[in-house]
């Protein structure tokens, strides 16, 4: 679906003052400043002196024919990906923008992102709110699982990946240019898109010295995409035709062999320890890379949550790790706690366990890597649930799940990593998960969770009869009051207290699921993560070889 004249007049409707101004107090106020030296801090702290000046500029190139050219100055830090790099592939290129430069293109983007859900396909997983680029890897470890097992019956399909040398690459602009117009554009919008492209001025830093400067003719930041065809000649001569067509329209490199996508690998050793080492090599490198001696205990806390422990989230986002290797993780972030290295040994004064409890019960709560990836697992149980078309949720549904609800789905035979991690997500997702209550037609009154006051969600009490089991909570409402009636005899007073204290529900609204543990009804990690962990707590606890009680605290 194309652009439409309606799309085109909002687009390019007069920009306002106090639609710069949102748009520059959305923007983060703590990224590094560009060339100008100006942060989003001061920016926005200084409003009342500069705020007059920073809008008259930015309004006179949207609204009329400005130019764009001094702010659109950027500088470019260097930074290596590996200890040692040896090529320029192995540095990681960082653009310092201008914060009014910024401000203009947040401006252009909040115009522009109701549209893009209609103009980007649903293949394409970033830069359209609500999607995201995990879903992707599902998808694409599903159909190697899927094309693995008919490899083993003698069928075969390819995989292809186009590589889009990434960092700066190699679009030409005339030909996003022709797309932007191809689209239904106007060509007022993809002037000034193409503006913003084109003035674009690079400043090279290394060491914090500028040491270059230049003006780019092409390039702009593309993923690599992912081709899947059956391995036959006729396909592959299709194919291969298209591709080079496309190069040579666009500029790009051509496809490479797909040994990893979106940065995990696309086929997985039978040991998952083995296939995930590259995990712990990154956090490992990551720790490796502190300055043990000059760091204090507080400045090891904040390290430890803010990047080590968030390294191998990507992955457990997705996949189950096995517990040997989450233990590992854990080991591994502990011996830095305690200023352990190079193969020295430090006395551990608390064990890990205790030090992963929040601070409210002694502990310092850093995460336990086996509950933060349930937690995270959850998270795409819970999207599983909520959005149930979109794509990737589709593809699960059609091959695991096409004739039932996936809250009952069964594991079955052949199933993927994925698949199984998906349901060990579910598993955490179902110890909160309720209904956030509409009309109440689809809420059993007995057994469902539909009372957030109460400690497990639902009544516990018996009912007076058979016939209540199945009864709507819709049954216990008249004339817009609650009427429990015999419930009010059988019910404990917790229970009636509940059942009394919610809002009488509107018929308009359907009954939704809702993550109990917060007052949205959203699941959130955070609180998916404590569900996790306490439940882990519960079962080292009750195993009969735990003969003593740990004390609460440190």
């Amino acid at each position: 679906m194309g652009i439409s004249e309606e799309d085109n007049e909002g687009l390019m409707r007069r920009v306002s003052e106090d639609e710069v101004r949102r748009a520059a107090f959305d923007l983060g106020a703590m990224k590094a400043p560009g060339p100008d030296g100006f942060s989003g801090k001061f920016c926005h702290s200084a409003w009342s002196v500069v705020g007059d000046q920073v809008v008259s500029s930015i309004m006179e190139f949207l609204n009329g024919n400005g130019s764009i050219e001094g702010l659109n100055e950027t500088n470019i830090v260097i930074i290596p990906k590996v200890d040692k790099p040896e090529s320029v592939k192995q540095y990681r290129p960082i653009s310092l923008c201008n914060f009014s430069y910024k401000i203009v293109f947040k401006v252009m983007v909040n115009r522009l992102k109701n549209i893009l859900p209609r103009i980007v396909s649903e293949q394409q997983r970033a830069f359209v709110k609500g999607r995201l680029i995990q879903d992707n890897i599902v998808i694409a470890h599903e159909v190697y699982h899927y094309s693995k097992n008919r490899a083993s019956k003698g069928r075969f399909e390819l995989a292809m990946k186009i590589d889009m040398a990434k960092a700066y690459d190699r679009v030409e602009w005339d030909f996003l240019e022709k797309v932007l117009l191809k689209l239904g554009f106007c060509d007022g919008w993809v002037r000034k898109v193409m503006m913003c492209v084109k003035s674009v001025k690079y400043n090279v830093l290394v060491g914090g010295r500028l040491v270059a400067d230049f003006v780019p003719k092409r390039g702009l930041r593309q993923d690599d995409s992912l081709l899947f065809l059956n391995a036959s000649k006729g396909d592959c001569e299709v194919v291969a035709d298209i591709l080079r067509r496309y190069c040579e329209a666009s500029g790009i490199s051509e496809a490479c062999n797909p040994d990893r996508y979106l940065g995990l690998p696309t086929l997985w050793e039978r040991s998952k320890k083995v296939a995930l080492s590259f995990v712990k090599d990154k956090m490992m490198r990551k720790i490796e890379g502190w300055k043990y001696n000059t760091l204090s205990q507080a400045g090891r806390e904040v390290l430890i949550k803010s990047v080590a422990a968030t390294v191998p989230g990507f992955s457990m986002g997705i996949f189950k790790f096995p517990k040997g290797f989450c233990k590992e993780l854990d080991a591994a972030l502990a011996r830095f706690w305690w200023g352990s290295k190079n193969g020295e040994g430090k006395i551990h004064w608390k064990a890990w366990s205790k030090l992963t409890r929040p601070k409210r019960d002694g502990g310092l709560g850093f995460r336990e890597f086996e509950a933060f990836n349930n937690a995270l697992l959850a998270k795409m149980a819970w999207r599983l649930v909520t959005f149930p078309n979109e794509l990737w949720a589709r593809v699960i549904k059609g091959i695991y799940f096409p004739n039932m609800d996936f809250l009952i789905a069964k594991k079955g035979s052949r199933a993927s990593w994925g698949w199984s991690s998906l349901l060990v997500g579910r598993d955490t997702l179902m110890l909160g998960l309720g209904w956030k209550l509409g009309n109440g037609e689809s809420i059993k009154i007995s057994s469902d969770k539909w009372l957030p006051s109460l400690e497990n969600f639902h009544i516990n009490s018996p009912l007076p009869s058979q016939e209540w089991v199945d009864k709507r909570v819709a049954s216990i409402i008249v004339n817009g009051k609650w009427s429990l009636g015999l419930l009010k005899n059988v019910l404990s007073k917790e229970e009636v207290a509940a059942i009394e204290s919610l809002p009488v529900p509107c018929s308009v609204f359907q009954d939704e699921k809702a993550w109990l543990y917060e007052n949205r009804g959203e699941y959130s990690v955070k609180t998916g993560y404590h569900v996790a962990k306490g439940r882990l707590d519960v079962a080292v606890s009750s195993k009969p070889s735990s003969s003593f009680v740990i004390p609460a605290g440190l």
